[in-house]
C-alpha cells in the first residue's frame, strides 16, 4: 500500500469503501477555496428537470465573475457507472435550468453566509441563459469511466484522502480538475439573424445589469453600444457602423484588457 511520511506521521489512502458520501462531499466543500479557486462552491440539492427525467446533484460551482458555471456529481468508488453515475450526468448535461435553481443557491448561501457579495440577478442571467459544464468527483481514478462521460462533455476530478492513525488527513488531487476560465475572457458573442446588426451575448450575466449602454473597442476602434436585455437573454446593438460589418467571422469574444476595457474580436475557437 501507498504511504506518505509527512512531519513524523504516515499518511495511508482511505477507502472509499469505509466512508460515507455525506462526509467526502463535506471534505471537499471545506477545502472548496483551495481546490477551486475562482469559484464559488455551495450545495446544490434542487431537483433538475430533463428529457432524461430528474435528477439532483450535490455541488456547484459559480465562476466569481459569472462567467461559467460547474454542476457537480460526487460519487464514491463502488457506484456503478451504467444506470447511476452516468444516469445523472446524462440529466445534468440535458437540464433544464431556470430562476428557482439560482434562488435555491443564494438562499443556500444566505444560511452559511460563505460568499456576502453573491449577486442574485448576475446569478440568475447566468444560470437561465448558460447550460452548466458537469463534473464528477470521486476519491479514486475511475479510468473506465472517461470514454461514457465525454459525451456529455463531463469532466472526472479525483480527489483522494490520505489519513494518519489519529484521523488528521489531507487531500491529494489528481484528474481534471475545474480551472477557472482566462481571466480577460468574459463571454462569447454571435451574430444574431433577426437584428443583423447586433450581436447575441452567450451569457449575459457578464455586463453590469445597471448599465444600459457599454463602450467596446474593436482593434484600436471604440465603438457604443446599446444593451438590450430580455428573460431569454440580451444583445447588444450599436449605435452606428462598426469594424465587424467588414468581418466574415460569425462569433466574437467579448474580453476585459488589462486597463479595464471591453474589447471584442473574432473568435479562435480557445473558449
Amino acid at each position: 500500500m501507498s504511504k506518505i511520511l509527512h512531519k513524523g506521521s504516515w499518511y495511508s489512502p482511505v477507502d472509499s469503501w469505509t466512508i460515507y458520501e455525506k462526509v467526502y462531499e463535506n471534505r471537499i466543500e471545506t477545502h472548496a477555496s483551495e481546490l477551486f479557486p475562482g469559484f464559488y462552491c455551495l450545495p446544490f440539492k434542487k431537483i433538475v428537470d430533463s428529457i432524461y427525467g430528474k435528477g439532483t446533484p450535490d455541488l456547484v460551482l459559480i465562476d466569481t465573475q459569472y462567467r461559467n458555471w460547474i454542476v457537480v456529481e460526487v460519487e464514491l468508488e463502488h457506484h456503478p457507472l451504467r444506470g447511476d453515475v452516468e444516469d445523472q450526468v446524462r440529466k445534468f448535461a440535458n437540464g433544464m435550468y431556470v430562476d428557482s435553481h439560482a434562488e435555491y443557491i443564494y438562499n443556500k448561501n444566505r444560511e452559511i453566509n460563505k460568499y456576502p457579495e453573491l449577486d442574485l440577478e448576475k446569478l440568475k442571467l447566468l444560470v437561465r441563459g448558460t447550460q452548466p459544464k458537469i463534473s464528477v468527483i470521486v476519491p479514486v481514478e475511475k479510468p473506465t469511466w472517461w470514454k461514457s462521460l465525454l459525451q456529455y462533455n463531463a469532466s472526472i476530478a479525483v480527489i483522494e484522502i490520505w489519513e494518519d492513525d489519529t484521523g488528521r488527513y489531507f487531500l491529494r488531487v489528481n484528474g481534471d480538475q475545474p480551472v477557472k476560465a482566462k481571466t480577460e475572457f468574459l463571454s462569447k458573442v454571435f451574430r444574431d439573424p433577426i437584428t443583423p446588426s447586433g450581436l447575441r451575448l452567450e451569457n449575459p450575466a457578464v455586463l453590469n445589469t445597471d448599465v444600459n449602454r457599454v463602450s467596446i473597442y474593436i482593434g484600436k476602434y471604440l465603438t457604443i453600444w446599446r444593451i438590450l436585455r430580455s428573460k431569454s437573454g440580451a444583445w447588444l446593438i450599436p449605435d452606428d457602423r462598426t469594424p465587424i460589418d467588414d468581418m466574415s467571422a460569425l462569433s466574437f469574444r467579448l474580453i476585459l484588457n488589462d486597463l479595464g476595457d471591453y474589447e471584442l474580436e473574432a473568435d479562435d475557437g480557445k473558449n
